[in-house]
């Protein structure tokens, strides 16, 4: 993600892992993320089911209240398909369909899987930010459902008020 800060050009990367339990209505993100030219590692459970968000941040935690319902994960009904259109070449392309939809009142293009809700890209402008996300390694299942236990610096953690606005730029497919 790009954006102008304070007059002066600012960049986030991110390399994460995202897990979503719709069933359970838990999201789980690990991973690291550069701002600047400062790294850091970071978990974040969010558990809808309970109304409560555990960040751990280098060991320590910051649990909040959510209170926002869990997010849809395809493409809103009011979205406008854009084309289709394809990824790779010969033998190796994937037919993919591009979709223009409103994520959190801001424009967002949206390219998926043909046919379904498995994504492959996301682009967003706003202001002066632009973010564009790939997600890579997509995988049906959960192979280790412990990741959606509450992280252990969390255990005995207070809840304090809702900030429920810490992973909506990273996890655009909402």
């Amino acid at each position: 993600m790009g954006q102008i800060k304070d007059g002066k050009p600012s960049s986030i990367e991110a390399l994460l892992n995202i897990s979503f339990d719709a069933t359970a209505k838990k999201i789980f993100v690990a991973g690291s993320i550069t701002v600047d030219d400062k790294s850091y590692d970071e978990q974040v459970l969010q558990d809808f089911s309970t109304g409560k968000q555990y960040v751990v941040v280098s060991g320590q935690c910051i649990a909040t209240a959510i209170t926002e319902p869990f997010p849809q994960t395809c493409t809103s009904p009011s979205a406008k398909k854009l084309a289709t259109t394809f990824v790779g070449a010969g033998q190796n392309k994937l037919i993919v369909e591009l979709y223009n939809d409103d994520v959190d009142g801001k424009k967002t293009d949206i390219t998926v899987l043909q046919g379904s809700c498995i994504p492959v890209s996301a682009y967003q402008k706003s202001g002066q930010t632009v973010t564009f996300i790939n997600y890579l390694g997509i995988t049906a299942g959960i192979s280790n459902a412990t990741i959606f236990d509450i992280p252990k610096p969390c255990k005995n953690a207070t809840i304090m008020p809702e900030n429920t606005r810490h992973f909506k730029s990273t996890v655009l497919f909402r």
